[in-house]
């Protein structure tokens, strides 16, 4: 969960929509990795 707390932070500080919009797309993928990391260790 720190890098999703490391890429909001970077998004606040962004300069520029681009940057913003990178960032917001970044964060969504890696969201999604790790509820899908976590959700795979609880179905053992």
């Amino acid at each position: 969960m720190r890098f999703l707390e490391i890429i909001s932070k970077l998004g606040e500080t962004a300069s520029n929509e681009d940057e913003k919009e990178l960032l917001r797309s970044y964060y969504e993928r890696l969201r999604k990795m790790v509820r899908i990391g976590g959700n795979e260790g609880f179905q053992a």
